[in-house]
């Protein structure tokens, strides 16, 4: 019901690839999630509403889903939140902070148990690409698959994560 109602939300705000999300499979999940929490951040922070059940919903449903414990960070002055991580292989890792706590609640609730993530974050923001990750999974463009493609490669955890992460944030500069 979560991820219809916030399919509808995104398509009210003009993300037409919105109701082309496959919710058989974790890389629909993971996405849908991902462009929730940015049209939180830049259109109306009603969707943060939707972020709890919708990351719940993504592990559910095959998504792969890890917490990690936030710090005080004295540089920045800000403190830290657990931090979520949504991976599908399909599409690579989403991160999420969790400031008011809802994704741990929601998850006391429902008694889901969610591991500790072990692979740290890579480096890489996904955030602001979120609406493109999206359009760029359904469109059929080939182009826009490799754009996928290679946010899946620099966000994925495993050998030279940090090499992989340098390596798309300075295609990204170029671009």
């Amino acid at each position: 019901m979560v991820a219809i109602i916030a399919k509808d939300m995104l398509e009210g705000i003009g993300v037409s690839a919105a109701e082309k999300v496959d919710l058989s499979k974790p890389s629909g999940w993971v996405l849908l999630t991902e462009a929730v929490n940015w049209s939180a951040k830049v259109n109306h922070e009603l969707f943060y509403k939707l972020k709890p059940a919708l990351i719940i919903s993504s592990y559910k449903n095959g998504a792969v889903l890890g917490v990690e414990g936030g710090e005080y960070d004295e540089d920045s002055d800000w403190e830290e939140w657990d931090i979520y991580y949504l991976m599908d292989k399909e599409v690579g890792v989403a991160s999420f902070h969790d400031p008011g706590g809802g994704v741990y609640a929601l998850a006391e609730k429902l008694n889901c148990k969610i591991p500790y993530w072990e692979h740290g974050w890579s480096g890489v923001s996904r955030q602001e690409e979120a609406f493109g990750l999206l359009s760029a999974k359904y469109s059929g463009d080939k182009e826009q698959g490799l754009y996928l493609k290679r946010m899946k490669y620099a966000t994925l955890p495993g050998e030279n994560s940090r090499e992989k992460s340098r390596q798309w944030n300075s295609v990204r500069k170029k671009n």
